[in-house]
This record gives structure tokens, C-alpha cells and sequence, in this order.
């Protein structure tokens, strides 16, 4: 696992949501972190991730 997917699985994991990563990579360009011990239960985290940059765009989606 790369370093960006450890920290936005901890934030999946910390703010019980699934997240939701647009990218700029053709062969993975939708990712989707969901927690691991638990059903997501705070809406959607979404994303955007442009190739050799840092997450860029953050939105939080409350259902």
C-alpha cells in the first residue's frame, strides 16, 4: 500500500465514512476506502487525486 491509501484509510477507519478518490491514473482513475471494522455511518468523503500532486480537492457529502 502507498502512504496517501494508509492515511485516507485511517481517516475512513477514525470518521466511520467511505471515501470516495477520483485520480488522474487511467488504470485506477475511481479508488473506494470504506472502514475496516465497522459499516460506514457519516455519508461520503469525496476526492481528487492528480498524477505526482497531493490529494487536491476534498468534499464531505452528509446524508
Amino acid at each position: 500500500e502507498w502512504g496517501d491509501h494508509v492515511t485516507l484509510q485511517a481517516a475512513a477507519d477514525k470518521f466511520a465514512a467511505k471515501i470516495c478518490l477520483l485520480t488522474s491514473f487511467r488504470d485506477t482513475c475511481f479508488v473506494e476506502i470504506v472502514p475496516q471494522y465497522q459499516a460506514p455511518q457519516r455519508g461520503n468523503i469525496l476526492a481528487s487525486a492528480k498524477e505526482q500532486a497531493n490529494i487536491v480537492h476534498i468534499y464531505i457529502k452528509r446524508h
